[in-house]
Order: structure tokens, then sequence, then C-alpha cells
């Protein structure tokens, strides 16, 4: 099994967005996918119950409410079928907690939005990923994800600069489009609304889902349970669109 975590210490960056967008293209490639939602806004899971029946299966993994009387082991099990395991990660994930959810990953995403609160978010990410998590620089299993990105504006050269200084691979840059927001309410991924709406958003996603074939990390279902300690709940904020 492969896990992909996508991580960032910011909220509202987009780590659901393309974590469900990511599930249901692995999905409709025909693998049995599971979704990990460690986030307490719970808008992954939302996205699962929205899912029509007529889509792909993806399974859905949600911690329990703290009154629930069954374990955190017992309730983040992994079917031991799933060969792609997404982690949808909370906003304020760092230091031993971020260690503990990349545990075993064959690759980290980290959306970034243009802006200097986001650049400074992801570079702390990063530097916890390289620091604490130790994932080396040049391992190959992190990489940023540009999002929300309006072409040819200020906002999206300061990205680009940004991101180069990284040394950290960029392997996609998704528009800023309501495609997203509408994929979304509806339960789907990307590449399952109609294609002739969303032909250059498609097309964006190829480098990123090609970079992930690459990544040949396996671990077992027991390795893949997820952190070994929840990082701790915060109030949930109302629930937004684009995760």
């Amino acid at each position: 099994m492969r896990k992909i975590v996508i991580a960032n210490l910011k909220g509202g960056s987009g780590k659901t967005t393309v974590a469900t967008s990511l599930a249901a293209w692995l999905g409709g490639a025909g693998h049995d996918t599971c979704l990990l939602d460690l986030d307490p806004q719970g808008a992954a899971s939302a996205w699962l119950r929205r899912r029509p029946g007529n889509r792909p299966r993806i399974r859905g993994i949600a911690p329990p409410p703290r009154s629930r009387a069954v374990t955190m082991s017992f309730a983040l099990r992994i079917p031991p079928l799933v060969d792609r395991l997404i982690v949808d990660t909370p906003a304020g994930l760092i230091g031993a907690d971020l260690a503990d959810t990349v545990r075993g990953a064959a690759a980290v995403l980290i959306p970034v939005l243009p802006g200097e609160m986001d650049s400074a978010a992801a570079a702390r990410t990063i530097r916890d990923l390289l620091l604490v998590a130790k994932l080396g620089r040049h391992s190959g299993r992190v990489a940023v994800v540009a999002n929300r990105v309006r072409r040819r504006t200020v906002g999206a050269r300061r990205l680009e600069r940004f991101i180069a200084n990284l040394d950290i691979p960029l392997v996609a840059t998704l528009h800023d489009s309501q495609a997203y927001a509408h994929a979304i309410r509806e339960g789907l991924g990307l590449n399952e609304l109609k294609s002739y709406r969303t032909r250059g958003e498609r097309e964006a996603w190829q480098p990123l889902l090609e970079w992930l074939a690459e990544r040949r990390v396996e671990i077992s279902a027991a390795t893949a349970l997820g952190p070994r300690r929840l990082p701790p709940e915060r109030t949930p904020e109302p629930p937004t669109a684009t995760g």
C-alpha cells in the first residue's frame, strides 16, 4: 500500500480539495482507495457522504469523537485490500505530530496559495518535514502543489519565485477554478466532472499524477494506521469548499 499525505500547517490552503480530487482520480484508475480524514472540520468525510453511489467507491476513515467507547487504533484500522491511502491533515500540524503523520508515506504533498502568510506556513511545514520527520530534501518524497493560482498576476509570479527557492519539486500548478468548488459540493473529483468544462484543469493534474506514479514506497496496513498520537483537538471552523 502507498500512503500519500496532504499537509500544510495553514488552514485554507486547499488540502481537502487536493485530497478528495486525488482520491477520486486514484479510485477511477482502479485503485482500492481510502481517504483518512484527520481534520476536525471533517470536510473530506462530508465529501464522501455526498459522493454518488454510481461512482468508484472510496473508503473513508476518521477519528471517533472522544466520548465514544472505541479505541483509536480500532477506529483508524485500514482495510486489508486498500492499496492507496490519502491522508487529509488538519491545520496547525507541526513538529512531532507532523512527523508521526507522514511516517511511512510514499509522498507528502504541500499545497501552497499565493500570499506571504501562505508561503511562510509552507516553509515551516517543509522545515519540519526535513528536520523533524527526517525526510531528506532530495528523498524524492516531498513536493509542492501551487494552488488556486491566477495566471499572469503579481501573486502568481511571487509564488513562482518562492517555490523556486525551496529546492523542492513543484509537481502541479492548479488554477483558481470554480470547478473544484462544484466537485466538492457534489462529492466528485475533478476528473468526474464533464470533461469539456475542465480540460485545462485536468491537464494541470497530469504532472502530479505522473510524479506520484513513480513513488514506490510500500507499507503495510498496520504501519499506516496514522499518527501514533493525534494532534490536539481544536474548535472546528465552518467548513469551506476549498478545504
